[in-house]
């Protein structure tokens, strides 16, 4: 009979294997190797490393947006909700990068929309929309191209925190600066509609008249 508790640490393992090694270089080996148990057990838990890999992003990825979706049903300031939401996943995405890498594999390698935190981001995103954009009074798909930006900018930079540290002088690995990042974010987002069809307007206008 299989013991639950042992395929839980098998999918503990597998987690902790992607964070060190990557999902490329995460194999059965260094996965039983994690968990500290026989190679040969994890055929008996598991029909094949992409199995174990699926199910043990699920769990990961699937319980820290579990968290964000009842955060968000049961708030009562829309804004610091979404705030929090926001830091919450620049902070997870920023300890740790390589589950977060790979529960974005394929999109990001394989230009694939699909994947449990691809899935769920925009499910978070729709349900943001669908109830801040009548009390905001800002269209449904501006609000909705500002939110992408949002996630975007604290997932990328979460990922790779030092990335534009070369041109900018920012390490989002301190923490002041992704809170700094965050309420930017936030400032724009609520920006009036006509503030923002005069910014539209005059980009446009300078295209036309470079």
């Amino acid at each position: 009979m299989k013991d639950p508790a042992v395929r839980n640490k098998l999918l503990l393992a597998t987690i902790e294997s992607i964070e060190k090694y990557g999902i490329e270089s995460t194999t059965i080996r260094t996965i039983a190797k994690e968990a500290g148990v026989a190679f040969s057990s994890l055929h008996y838990y598991f029909e094949s490393k992409e199995q174990m890999v699926a199910e043990a992003l699920e769990m990961a990825v699937g319980n820290a947006f579990s968290d964000l979706w009842a955060f968000w049903q049961t708030r009562t300031d829309d804004l610091a909700a979404l705030r929090e939401i926001l830091l919450f996943l620049f902070d997870g995405s920023l300890q740790f990068p390589g589950v977060t890498r790979a529960s974005l594999h394929a999109m990001l390698m394989l230009g694939q929309p699909e994947g449990i935190t691809h899935n769920m981001i925009n499910r978070v995103i729709g349900a943001i929309v669908d109830g801040m954009a009548c009390k905001a009074d800002i269209p449904h798909d501006l609000l909705a191209q500002r939110l992408i930006v949002a996630f975007s900018a604290t997932l990328i930079n979460g990922i790779s925190p030092q990335a534009f540290e070369s041109g900018t002088r920012i390490d989002y690995n301190v923490r002041e600066n992704r809170v700094r990042m965050v309420d930017t974010l936030l400032a724009g987002l609520f920006k009036p509609l006509a503030e923002a069809e005069t910014t539209a307007n005059q980009n446009a206008k300078q295209e036309e008249n470079p």
